[in-house]
């Protein structure tokens, strides 16, 4: 089939998770391809001592990855829209998903089971790549739909069981990683591959739902084809996402429970949540002082959360966390503070139910 010449064709807008071995190669490459309009690099880590050997010079040493990546991306082409985020994945807003591709380099299965899910609420595709010793790259490619594999359709007991995580720079100083640069760049380059193939700029057709391992060692390469299960931990529901005008600031709890006004005609009864996330509803100081309180966890600073007393850290009480607030049982009060004073930020996605009935909103910029 022919293919439009690139300066016919749209340009896209990626999501690259992952600024380590692997995300530090494939940065370089987007940033030469002709299709790319927009990237976000997305990364918890900072440069350390142990990453010079594969992954950077000396002087970006303390640096957050993204940043660094960053930096190299607008210098091989001004002309992109890049923005580079230091933050973990589960704290990130689930706005920044809705892209065109995701392009998933982490370090651990619990890592990509969060991509997976999120690129799969949106339907967009994404791509995850990774390495191994000895020298094995390895690519997979996920699109969602009605009959679809995705990435838990290939995990068993075993592999959530054993989910550990290798990060690029470990806890505790060590000694300069022995896995070899062009090992990353191996994987990147496939990855590189199939992001072409899926968008059509190269023609085969992708690996969508199938993984490819290639062994540098012995020359081999191998692909599999990942079924859909029917015993998935996963759903597999694509939610139609709906954008709103106003962000955390300007947006009340009580306006956040109006936007799903056709759940039900006086919508008591709706409940709102955000995927992956818990409410915090008291913290306990360890001097015996508790506080009344109404966030999602995890998402303010230390500061936030020091006992007027005593000034020590106050933490959650497990058993009054919940996954949801019901309109029903807030007060007034509550249901009149901004979502920014719930901890929430711009381009969080939350969800209204009433019974089996759902909707789901993406919050706009302040």
């Amino acid at each position: 089939m022919a293919h439009k010449h690139l300066s016919q064709q749209p340009r896209l807008s990626l999501l690259l998770v992952g600024a380590g071995l692997v995300g530090s190669f494939l940065a370089s490459f987007l940033a030469r391809w002709p299709r790319l309009g927009r990237l976000r690099i997305l990364d918890r880590e900072c440069f350390a001592f142990n990453n010079r050997s594969s992954q950077i010079l000396p002087c970006d040493i303390g640096r957050p990855k993204a940043a660094v990546l960053a930096d190299q991306v607008r210098q091989i082409n001004p002309a992109l829209e890049v923005e580079w985020i230091h933050a973990d994945l589960v704290a990130v807003p689930w706005g920044i998903f809705r892209c065109d591709v995701v392009l998933a380099c982490l370090d651990s299965k619990g890592a990509r089971r969060l991509v997976n899910e999120a690129a799969w609420r949106y339907g967009v595709p994404w791509i995850d790549a990774g390495v191994a010793k000895p020298l094995l790259a390895r690519v997979g490619v996920f699109v969602p739909g009605d009959a679809s594999s995705c990435y838990e359709c290939g995990l068993d007991d075993a592999d959530y069981a054993a989910d550990v995580s290798h990060p690029c720079q470990p806890a505790e100083p060590a000694p300069a990683t022995d896995t070899s640069a062009h090992h990353g760049a191996l994987a990147a380059a496939l990855q590189a591959t199939q992001l072409e193939k899926l968008t059509g700029d190269l023609a085969g057709g992708s690996l969508a739902g199938r993984e490819l391992l290639l062994d540098a060692l012995s020359h081999q390469m191998q692909e599999s084809r990942i079924c859909r299960r029917a015993s998935c931990r996963f759903d597999h529901q694509i939610y139609q996402i709906r954008q709103l005008d106003r962000g955390p600031r300007g947006m009340t709890l009580a306006d956040a429970f109006s936007s799903g006004r056709k759940l039900a005609r006086r919508g008591s009864e709706v409940a709102l949540q955000v995927p992956g996330r818990l409410f915090e509803r008291r913290l306990v100081c360890r001097c015996g002082a508790s506080r009344v309180v109404c966030r999602l966890k995890g998402r303010l600073p230390a500061s936030a959360s020091l006992c007027r007393k005593c000034g020590g850290a106050m933490t959650p009480v497990g058993f009054e966390m919940c996954d949801r607030l019901v309109r029903a049982e807030l007060p007034l009060a509550l249901l009149a503070r901004p979502m920014a004073a719930l901890a929430f930020r711009p381009l969080d996605v939350f969800t209204l139910s009433q019974g089996k009935a759902a909707a789901h909103f993406e919050l706009g910029t302040d």
